[in-house]
């Protein structure tokens, strides 16, 4: 996905979603990590609400997330390397 460094944030985030329900989930962590080096702190500030929901789920339990909690390297080893990698502050 080539993200512009003039996009409006509202089309941004209209992406992300978008993509959020068409790729694998190895594909969005990787866009997800370009959208982050790529952009400024100021653009993504729309973005982080959404971002943090759609990963952790929402507190009343409707959007239930990436389901990390069921993520197991025996079961899922690739999924949960790549959700290991993505979520390591390093």
């Amino acid at each position: 996905m080539a993200f512009p460094h003039l996009q409006q944030p509202s089309f941004l985030l209209a992406s992300l979603k978008a993509d959020s329900i068409n790729k694998p989930f190895a594909q969005r962590c990787q866009d997800l990590v370009k959208v982050i080096e790529d952009f400024p702190a100021k653009e993504l500030h729309s973005v982080f609400p959404w971002l943090v929901e759609s990963i952790f789920g929402s507190l009343d339990g409707v959007l239930p997330g990436w389901s990390l909690r069921w993520l197991q390297g025996r079961v899922s080893p690739v999924e949960h390397s790549v959700a290991v990698e993505f979520l390591d502050p390093g």
